[in-house]
């Protein structure tokens, strides 16, 4: 019987052929099972959501309204840039990530909106490599980069 995947006359790959392809994919994955720092990124993103919430909260005076919007705008997408980046990284190489550290956000409140976001940026760009080559993780990385660069725009330049 021919599959219908199959072009007629040609053969389906033998068992053996498949086993070993299969043990190539699996070799592929036995990278470290976690980097150390992708939790301590991760949270550091999750928490960044909460701190610009608050810097959000606590604008006032002339160009607020428009550093207002500017910061809701990225502390609502945050967290679905984390959620779509541990879930592809987690996907993609087999693991879950267990413990995320707490961290700090004291020294981050005392920041201006525009320094906060600057350091943001930074933070991403100092650690993307945590997250290896592959392109679609540098994908993701890349959209979070971008939606931080905008903020940064409308911080410096319409407020």
């Amino acid at each position: 019987m021919i599959s219908p995947f199959q072009k007629a006359g040609s053969s389906l790959p033998s068992m053996n052929k498949i086993s070993s392809m299969s043990s190539m994919i699996s070799s592929m994955s036995s990278e470290p099972a976690v980097h150390p720092k992708v939790a301590e990124f991760i949270d550091c993103i999750m928490v960044g959501a909460v701190i610009l919430h608050k810097m959000h909260l606590r604008v006032q005076g002339i160009g607020s309204y428009a550093t207002h919007k500017a910061l809701n705008e990225l502390y609502d997408a945050l967290p679905d840039h984390a959620d779509d980046l541990v879930e592809k990284y987690q996907g993609f190489n087999g693991v879950i990530i267990e413990n995320y550290p707490s961290m700090d956000q004291t020294p981050y409140l005392r920041m201006e909106p525009l320094e906060y976001v600057e350091w943001l940026m930074k933070y991403v760009e100092d650690y993307r490599s945590c997250f290896g080559t592959t392109s679609m993780l540098q994908n993701l990385l890349d959209e979070l980069t971008a939606s931080i660069a905008e903020t940064r725009y409308k911080l410096k330049f319409l407020s």
